[in-house]
């Protein structure tokens, strides 16, 4: 027998655990898929960038209903009024740092609310659903609007949240995304490069399931990161982020088919189970990153590898096979660029 436990922050203030418990029925919907707090689901990259996404507060009208009713009563048994309180969603991705909020709803006028709070539709998206190359986090809270009064062990600060919960949807490309490193003139000099570098790509011990640091540390010159941060939507950074998923994995296949030379005799794969160069191959033949592959996968997997020594260009040019809408972020950045 084993057993678990949970961990979740508590609140230092009386009576918000009831509200927690409540908020605890909010589910999210991405699609097809229903994810339950702090639960993750993994989708095709497309669905990533098109598929509905939805808070769902409720089964039906009058489940939504007593929902509210039950969440705007807990809320008063913590001896606050539901007007001073909120309900709102936070879409954020570490990736590009982003974190916007995307809805926000007053409990005092909850009442109305459909069982559904859809956030995300076809190319209506919020900015953390437009990076495909790392995890999306939708994060629930019930928050004070306004600022109260000061009293002990009571919430008071406008902001500050009460109860909240957390979805994470991702796709196979997150388990080989890099979160750019900001490129400054420290970095420069720490790492030996002239001014002029944009982007570098640092691999260390990529065939390592337990690697003492990240495989594959991405720099960006920090100007550059910052303006793709603050507009990841448009075209040009769209296309951006596409090529420097490009400039990471080519400088990963090579630095593998280097060492693979170097070593001089076939690697098996299960000798590389768990580091980024297996997750790169099971992205590559197609294999999701949840579970473990099929005999079918596994094979093309072994011929992946053996491609990657042997041929790494070709190996390259499957992989922008798979890159999401890479030949059309492109041709609409320099359609864009031509205007």
């Amino acid at each position: 027998m084993s057993l678990q436990s949970e961990l979740r922050e508590v609140r230092p203030y009386l009576g918000v655990d009831e509200i927690q418990e409540v908020l605890d029925a909010v589910t999210l919907t991405f699609g097809d898929a229903t994810v339950e707090d702090r639960g993750r689901v993994t989708v095709p990259t497309r669905s990533f960038l098109r598929d509905r996404a939805s808070l769902r507060l409720g089964l039906d009208e009058e489940d939504t209903k007593t929902f509210v009713k039950r969440l705007q009563t807990a809320v008063e048994r913590a001896g606050l009024a539901t007007k001073s309180c909120a309900l709102g969603l936070v879409a954020s991705t570490s990736r590009l740092k982003i974190t916007e909020v995307v809805w926000e709803a007053n409990l005092a006028e909850l009442s109305s609310a459909e069982p559904l709070v859809e956030f995300a539709a076809g190319e209506r998206r919020p900015r953390a659903l437009q990076a495909p190359f790392g995890d999306f986090t939708a994060t629930v809270y019930v928050l004070l609007s306004e600022q109260l009064e000061s009293r002990p062990l009571r919430p008071w600060r406008k902001g500050t949240w009460l109860a909240k919960v957390s979805f994470v949807v991702a796709t196979g490309l997150a388990e080989i995304g890099f979160t750019p490193i900001p490129l400054d003139s420290e970095a420069r000099e720490r790492l030996d490069l002239p001014e002029g570098c944009i982007r570098f790509v640092k691999v260390t011990e990529p065939m390592d399931p337990s690697p003492p640091v990240e495989s594959v540390q991405l720099y960006v010159d920090s100007d550059l990161l910052a303006t793709m941060a603050a507009a990841p939507h448009t075209p040009g950074a769209r296309a951006f982020q596409r090529q420097l998923f490009v400039d990471a994995i080519n400088a990963l296949v090579y630095e593998t088919s280097t060492e693979l030379a170097r070593i001089g005799r076939a690697v098996e794969l299960e000798d590389i189970e768990g580091s980024i160069v297996w997750n790169l191959l099971r992205r590559a033949a197609g294999a999701m990153p949840d579970g473990s592959p099929s005999r079918a996968e596994r094979h093309a997997m072994e011929s992946l590898l053996r491609l990657l020594a042997d041929h790494p260009s070709q190996f390259m040019a499957r992989v922008e096979d798979f890159i999401p809408d890479l030949r059309k972020s492109m041709r609409t950045s320099i359609g864009e660029a031509r205007r």
